[in-house]
Order: structure tokens, then C-alpha cells, then sequence
């Protein structure tokens, strides 16, 4: 059965009396069976699930394409300062090494010392140790600070990407919800419509009106199945297209509500929200931030005057087997001479002991300061001056326009917003009055006092009124977004959490 949201026509319904004719109650039935299918079609796709604005946010948070590539961006970001930051502080590295030569006939470049290699020779070294910048300048600091100001940059961009795609979906999803409501007016028109032709068609077996009416009227309801279907059309198109937005499957449904929202605009005074949109905008952080990043970036062009100092240190174990069994065998030798001849004074005191393997361990300190002092630069560091400052200044105005922009956007955005909620106190009064009007003139219609023509101008305005109030209401919403965009206090999930 084909479930419809209507409002009943003014007036007391009659049952439907048989149509005169068969082709218009035909297409009736047809039309009926497109609305039943496409809901159906709706409805089997349910298993998609059912997508509040709140969790059509969140969703679009974690899958829009144009958002993770900005998270990427910030990642990137958050990943060059951990490592420059980390240059900041000295390193400690534990290293195992092991060595082995071996040569025959070889002098090697110890042979103008006169020292000639051991032919076999193997060392093993175990330590911990770091080589550290102490100083250079300050270079470390800045370089740190200004890819802190890129990780504020990158983390601004990615807070404004969200809050623009926010407020594009807040406006994608209530117009799926104007659709709605279209698909509604034109259904409970249908049934208006059908009413007029039913009275149309008595009056013209009555002998009151001519055939002329019951075609106007049959027409009235052909018009009213196309615009039926185009609202319903446009519907599905709207779905499919936030959808698409935020990541999601073309078959997701949303939960679009019936009755709009309406919320609250800031009880501050304009200049107050200037206020707080110039500390919260992410564009004017972001512009901030680049000001600051040219500023350090000028500061390290003379960071090479300074003192270079370099500090190294370790400690650890360092023992070579090669050594020990030439001195094992060089004490086997002694021995088994003076075993021979104990006599010998190179022999007092054998048999000697077998060497003591291993060693008690080492540690090495130092450090290297450089002082350059460039006498003649060719004017290379002027010039690299002159452009810095060019870049601080360019920044600076980047930002004074940022701030000079969102001084607009707030005050722009303000005004629309108390306009918009102006504007429903008329659009309210015009539906009123329009489904007043809408109702007599069926009454009076029924009764021969106006014509047909009258009738269905009535109708239209009625309709035009509700539709024209639910795109108001849409308008204020969409305008409160915006404010609270504007004001860059609101994240992505509060902008719509009371929508």
C-alpha cells in the first residue's frame, strides 16, 4: 500500500465517485504504482543505514577526500617538527662494531712511519656515545619554532577544509529535506486536484459547467503527476549527490526531519563576534602563522656569525682477540725457552702466567668550536635580507586582509541570519493565509460561486507559501552555519549538533 505524508484538502472530502474517464484514472493508477515503487526502491535500500546531518558529518569527517588529504598535510607537518625538534636535544646511539684484516705483504699507509700491519688482526667495540650540536647560532630553536608555526598552518587549513565541507553538507542535506517537502505538497496537490476534477465532473452531469472544466481539471492532475515525479526525481538525485560528498555508498539514506529546526543566533552585539571571530578564524591563524614563519625564516640568514660548538662523548668496551693470541703465544714461546735455560735473566720469574682476556672499558669526551666571520659576502646577505623582509611584509599583509575579511564575513553573515529569521515571521502569516484562501475558494468553487480558474489560482499561492516558508526556514539554518563558521569558535560536530 502506498503510504503517503499529506495534508487533507480544505473542506469535506467526498468518496471517490467513477471517473468519467478511464485514461485519466488510468495514469492516476500508474503514477500511484511509480510513487509506491520508488519508495520501495527506497526502502530496499535501508540496509545501507539511516544518516542524521550529525553522523553525516562525523562520516564525512573521517572519509571526504578533500579532508584526509588535509590531515595528511598536517601529519606531514607534525612529522618534519618532531624530527627538528628532536635536533634540539642530543642524541644517544648504542653501537656494536666488529673488525677484521687480514693481508700478507701489504704496508698499508703506516709504512712511511715505519710500522708495518699485523697480518691478521680483529677488534671488537661495544658503546654508547652521542655527537651533538651544542650551539649553532640558534639555528635548532628557530628551525624548531617554525615548523611548530607549520603544524599551527597545517592544523588551520585542515579546521577551515572541515568547516567549509560542513556547511556544504548542512545545505546538500536540507535540500534533501526541500525535496521531501516538494515531493509532499505536490502529493497532497494531487489530491486537491482529484477533488476539484470529482466536483468538476458532477457539476458537468448536473448540467452547472461546461466539459471545458472537467478537461482544465483533468489537466490539473496530469500537471500535478509530472510535478510529482520531478520532485521525487530530484530527491534521490540529491541523496545520491551527498552520498557521493562524503564518502559513503550511493544507496545511504538520510534521516531528513519533517519539521526544520530553528536555532539560536549569538545574543552578542556585531562587534563582539569580530572579536571573537579574529582569534578563532582557522584562515587568520593560518595567516598568523605565516608571518611568524617568514619572521623566524629572516632570523636564520645570520645564525652562521655565531659560535659553532660540537660536542662528542661515549663510553664502552673495546677488545681485539687477534692481540691476545699474539701475546698468548709470545708468553708460550718465553716459557718453553726458559724451561731450556732457567738461567737466563729474561727468564726470571717463569714460567709466566697466560694472558688476562678482556679489557677495563673506555670513555672518550671532546668538543670542536668554529667562529666564521665571512669578509666578503659579494652582497649576498643584504640581499637575502632585503627579500626576507619583503616576505615579512607580504605575510603581514596577508593577514590584515584575513582579518579585514573575516570582519565582513561576520557582519555579512550576521545580517543574513537575523534577515532570515525576519522573513519567517512573513512567510508564516502568507501560509496562513494562503491555506485560508486555498480552502474557500474549494468551498465557494463547490457551490458556483467563482470558477475554476480562481480555484486553482488559490491552490498555487497556497502551494507557493508552503513551499517558500520551508525554503525560508532552510535559508535561516544555512545562515546560522554560516555564522557560526564565521565566528571559527564552533568545530565540525558543534556547528550542527542542535540541528
Amino acid at each position: 500500500m502506498c503510504d503517503r505524508h499529506q495534508w487533507e484538502p480544505p473542506g469535506p472530502r467526498k468518496e471517490p465517485i467513477a471517473a468519467k474517464r478511464p485514461s485519466v484514472a488510468a495514469r492516476i493508477a500508474t503514477g500511484c504504482v511509480v510513487i509506491c515503487s520508488s519508495l520501495l526502491s527506497t526502502a530496499s535500500a535501508a540496509w545501507a543505514g539511516t544518516l542524521t546531518l550529525q553522523q553525516t558529518v562525523a562520516y564525512a569527517l573521517a572519509h571526504n577526500p578533500a579532508i584526509s588529504a588535509k590531515q595528511a598535510v598536517l601529519a606531514q607537518a607534525e612529522s618534519d617538527y618532531t624530527r627538528q625538534h628532536a635536533a634540539e636535544f642530543p642524541p644517544v646511539v648504542a653501537s656494536v662494531s666488529n673488525q677484521l684484516e687480514k693481508q700478507s705483504n701489504y704496508a698499508g699507509s703506516l709504512a712511511q712511519y715505519g710500522i708495518a700491519p699485523i697480518p691478521n688482526f680483529s677488534q671488537n667495540t661495544a658503546q654508547v656515545g652521542t655527537q651533538w650540536t651544542l650551539y649553532n647560532g640558534s639555528l635548532n630553536q628557530i628551525l624548531s619554532k617554525e615548523y611548530y608555526r607549520k603544524v599551527q598552518e597545517a592544523r588551520a587549513e585542515l579546521r577551515e577544509t572541515q568547516t567549509q565541507t560542513t556547511a556544504k553538507l548542512v545545505d546538500m542535506f536540507f535540500a534533501i529535506a526541500n525535496y521531501q517537502h516538494l515531493s509532499d505538497l505536490a502529493d497532497a496537490n494531487l489530491a486537491y486536484q482529484q477533488a476539484l476534477l470529482e466536483v468538476a465532473q458532477a457539476k458537468e452531469r448536473a448540467g452547472m459547467v461546461a466539459e471545458v472544466d472537467v478537461l482544465r481539471a483533468e489537466v490539473g492532475v496530469e500537471q500535478t503527476h509530472v510535478a510529482l515525479l520531478n520532485t521525487q526525481s530530484d530527491r534521490e538525485t540529491a541523496r545520491e549527490s551527498l552520498a557521493q560528498t562524503i564518502g559513503a555508498g550511493l544507496d545511504t539514506n538520510f534521516a531528513v526531519p519533517a519539521a526544520l529546526p530553528e536555532p539560536p543566533l549569538p545574543h552578542l552585539p556585531a562587534p563582539a563576534l569580530i572579536e571573537i571571530a579574529e582569534r578563532n578564524r582557522p584562515e587568520i591563524a593560518a595567516a598568523s602563522a605565516e608571518v611568524a614563519i617568514a619572521q623566524l625564516s629572516r632570523a636564520t640568514l645570520d645564525t652562521d656569525l655565531l659560535p659553532q660548538i660540537n660536542v662528542f662523548a661515549a663510553f664502552g668496551n673495546q677488545t681485539s682477540p687477534t692481540g691476545f693470541v699474539d701475546q698468548q703465544n709470545q708468553i708460550t714461546q718465553t716459557n718453553q725457552e726458559c724451561a731450556r735455560y732457567p738461567n737466563e735473566i729474561a727468564c726470571i720469574g717463569s714460567p709466566f702466567a697466560n694472558v688476562v682476556r678482556g679489557t677495563p672499558g673506555f670513555w672518550n669526551i671532546g668538543a670542536t668550536s668554529t667562529l666564521s666571520l665571512p669578509i666578503v659576502d659579494y652582497g649576498t646577505r643584504a640581499a637575502a635580507h632585503r627579500s626576507a623582509n619583503k616576505a615579512v611584509d607580504s605575510a603581514q599583509l596577508a593577514l590584515d586582509s584575513a582579518k579585514t575579511a573575516a570582519q565582513a564575513d561576520v557582519t555579512d553573515s550576521l545580517r543574513r541570519a537575523q534577515t532570515a529569521r525576519e522573513a519567517l515571521v512573513y512567510e508564516r502569516r502568507a501560509l496562513d493565509l494562503g491555506v485560508e484562501a486555498a480552502r474557500i475558494a474549494q468551498l465557494q468553487y463547490r457551490n458556483g460561486l467563482i470558477s475554476l480558474t480562481d480555484t486553482k489560482a488559490a491552490q498555487a499561492t497556497s502551494l507557493q507559501a508552503q513551499a517558500e516558508l520551508f525554503s525560508a526556514q532552510i535559508l535561516y539554518i544555512n545562515a546560522v552555519v554560516k555564522l557560526r563558521s564565521a565566528l571559527g569558535t564552533f568545530d565540525p560536530v558543534a556547528i550542527v549538533a542542535d540541528l
